[in-house]
């Protein structure tokens, strides 16, 4: 699995480091959820603090 990374404040992918969300984790969301980048904003990625929308 390629190592990249959601830049805070934007929600871009940049290449890199995992940082504190394991690749993983970040796939997973994005698949259950269906709206890739978007839900990297609006759910549970540090940094934002933002807890929106719940299940």
């Amino acid at each position: 699995m390629s190592t990249e990374r959601v830049e805070p404040g934007t929600g871009e992918r940049v290449a890199g480091e995992a940082g504190p969300v394991p690749q993983s984790v970040r796939a997973r969301a994005a698949v259950m959820s269906g709206e890739g980048r978007a839900a990297f904003r609006e759910k549970r990625v540090p940094g934002f603090g933002a807890f929106p929308r719940r299940p």
